[in-house]
């Protein structure tokens, strides 16, 4: 049996929710490009571009974020930006608050946020507490999953 955070769990919710902003008229899509949701959300977007008037913007924080990351996890993050309508880069470098700046600048230009949050802390907190200080629409999809298996 699945657990309710399994990751088909987690990609089944996240299509419905982006397949729901398609039919309320969304085409461009951003992901902040970090490891984990962030990637799966790029990857479940590019694969809806064949079907869909969908198009990806990738936020990367700082020029070769992925330097210190596994060989698997870097071939997902080139080929995501190798397909990406448009690749933002808020930095050439890394320093203290550029992760802070990019979720800053993926909230200010968008109006729905879709998120995978469970009551952490850390930059998803911040950004999500940002993003609700701004009025903009939250779809949290642990929510929706347990709405869903009520």
């Amino acid at each position: 049996e699945k657990t309710q955070d399994s990751i088909d769990d987690i990609k089944f919710f996240l299509k419905q929710s982006i397949l729901s902003a398609i039919d309320e008229g969304y085409q461009y899509f951003a992901s902040g490009m970090s490891r984990g949701f962030d990637l799966i959300a790029a990857e479940m977007i590019l694969s809806l571009c064949d079907d869909y008037d969908v198009h990806l913007i990738s936020i990367i924080p700082f020029f070769d974020q992925d330097k210190l990351w596994n060989s698997e996890d870097q071939a997902v993050y080139n080929n995501i930006l190798s397909k990406s309508r448009y690749t933002i880069c808020i930095s050439d470098i890394f320093y203290s608050g550029v992760y802070y700046t990019r979720n800053k600048y993926l909230v200010d230009n968008s109006s729905k946020v879709i998120t995978y949050y469970k009551n952490s802390q850390g930059g998803t907190k911040y950004t999500l507490d940002y993003a609700i200080s701004h009025h903009k629409t939250i779809v949290n999809i642990v929510n929706t999953q347990i709405d869903l298996k009520l």
